[in-house]
């Protein structure tokens, strides 16, 4: 079993596609891509179970800041793996 840190700089790019209807049956299709900066700061930790230590696995809380909205999200994710 062990732990360790986490930490991420970098870019999300998120594309947004809409389709707005508006009277007469006339439509406004669009789409918008935004660039923003995230960071992202957790831990984890993962370990080997069962016959011949074979199977992994592992957790990972981590947050992550929008640095433009200022938005926090929190994740969670957990691993299940097979060591060959």
């Amino acid at each position: 079993m062990f732990g360790y840190g986490l930490a991420r700089i970098g870019l999300d790019v998120m594309v947004e596609r809409w389709n707005i209807n508006g009277e007469y049956g006339s439509s406004r299709d669009g789409s918008e891509a935004n660039v923003d900066f995230m960071a992202s700061i957790g831990a984890g930790i993962q370990g080997v179970l069962g016959p011949g230590h074979r199977l992994i696995l592992g957790a990972e809380p981590s947050f992550d800041v929008d640095v433009r909205a200022p938005l926090w999200t929190f994740k969670a994710r957990v691993f299940l793996g097979w060591r060959f």
